[in-house]
């Protein structure tokens, strides 16, 4: 049976008038304009149900692993999904980031009462995904269990060298996690506002130490809602 999602929200009264007033001015453009205006408001209503598609494919995609897991217990009229839909469509539509677009559409699907998680910690948990990047998310995975990732990566041989040494877990994040253009620091910042990592960055400790679990109950509790979604994953390569 195809599954009939929510509407998407409407826009606001202000993107409205910006709209409008954008293709006043180039309707009032001699000759061209109202041409120009009429194609262009064409051409971002049909881009905008693309990207609208996509995000509902990408959602839809998810809500059948989840009733394969649940025997079927996704109901798209819920109304806690209802409330989460819409934020999360707004939220699509207000990035070009396609991975974050991704995430959310997979997050969307553990968005409803089915849910173990409480409504409370859903609205939290989601609200988190939606102010914060993919690298969030993968950083926040990281610090989940960084012995792990390494093992996973089949570099043993890089943790057993730094069981012999000093230093920090700053250090080891940029020498082998992330690249070295991310604002790591700031993301663990933003990470730690949130009470979802407790990290010393700077502070000097065993080569082992650095690769302890920095997570909170909170940040692991995230990341059960997000339950691996593919866009929250570290890259294989």
């Amino acid at each position: 049976m195809v599954k009939q999602y929510p509407e998407t929200p409407e826009e606001s009264p202000a993107q409205s008038v910006a709209v409008a007033v954008g293709m006043g001015a180039l309707g009032s453009i001699p000759l061209v304009g109202g041409m120009v205006a009429g194609g262009l408001s064409a051409v971002i209503a049909a881009k905008q149900r693309e990207r609208d598609e996509e995000f509902w494919a990408w959602t839809a995609a998810r809500v059948r692993a989840l009733e394969e897991r649940l025997a079927g217990v996704f109901d798209p009229t819920d109304d806690e999904f209802f409330v989460a839909a819409q934020k999360v469509i707004r939220a699509s539509r207000e990035t070009a980031d396609q991975e974050k677009r991704r995430l959310l559409a997979e997050v969307l699907a553990e968005s409803g009462s089915w849910s173990d998680i409480p409504y409370d910690r859903r609205e939290r948990y989601l609200d988190v995904v939606v102010r914060m990047t993919p690298w969030h998310m993968r950083v926040l995975s990281y610090f989940q269990d960084p012995s792990g990732w390494f093992h996973r990566r089949g570099l043993e041989h890089e943790l057993y060298r730094l069981s012999g040494s000093m230093t920090s877990i700053v250090q080891v994040a940029t020498d082998y996690v992330v690249p070295a253009d991310l604002p790591f620091e700031l993301i663990v910042s933003d990470l730690e506002r949130e009470r979802l990592v407790d990290v010393p960055l700077h502070t000097l400790m065993t080569g082992s130490g650095t690769v302890d679990a920095r997570t909170t109950g909170d940040g692991a509790g995230l990341l059960g809602f997000l339950n691996g979604a593919p866009a929250a994953s570290w890259p294989t390569s």
